[in-house]
């Protein structure tokens, strides 16, 4: 009997716990993420919302480098991947990371923010 009281359950709608929704699919605001919300999602797919602060550098390959505002202090970077613009404003979706870069020859460590292999988000 227990098989059809569990083929029973089953059967309801909305009784079975919906899955949690795609991480990627929620945008962080990439200038205050702070660094214990970025290790949870580290090496990650995130959409972010980002807000450039320097020039754009496009590599040889097409894709393009550039950095963005930060709440704290801390380095934050895009890689855009070939053929995608950068704006001044947008929401991306790549690859976090995020390292901590010693302090050396004095200066100061700091935390490096990056969203890599990113896309503008459509």
């Amino acid at each position: 009997m227990p098989s059809v009281l569990l083929l029973a359950l089953l059967a309801v709608p909305g009784s079975a716990a919906s899955p949690p929704p795609d991480r990627a699919e929620v945008a962080l605001d990439f200038a205050s993420l702070t660094v214990a919300q970025a290790h949870l999602r580290q090496g990650q797919r995130v959409r972010c919302r980002v807000v450039r602060d320097s020039a754009t550098q496009t590599q040889e390959d097409g894709s393009s480098l550039f950095g963005c505002k930060s709440a704290d202090g801390s380095l934050r970077s895009v890689w855009l991947r070939p053929g995608e613009g950068a704006g001044e404003e947008m929401t991306v979706e790549g690859v976090l990371r995020i390292r901590c870069v010693l302090a050396s020859h004095g200066f100061a460590g700091f935390w490096h923010f990056t969203v890599t292999d990113a896309r503008r988000a459509r």
